[in-house]
């Protein structure tokens, strides 16, 4: 779930960091794109670390 506050920050860029799995990513990039921003976005996906 992505929430969101009601009051403004003062942003300079939005930097995603995910692991690879679900629709978490998805949905943010769907967010940040509905947002309109112009500010540069940096995505980082990574696969799970920790092997069973």
């Amino acid at each position: 779930m992505i929430e969101t506050k009601k009051r403004q920050l003062v942003v300079s860029d939005i930097v995603l960091i995910g692991e690879i799995g679900g629709t978490a990513e998805e949905d943010a990039a769907a967010l940040i794109k509905e947002s309109g921003t112009e500010k540069p976005v940096i995505v980082v996906l990574l696969d799970s670390l920790h092997h069973r």
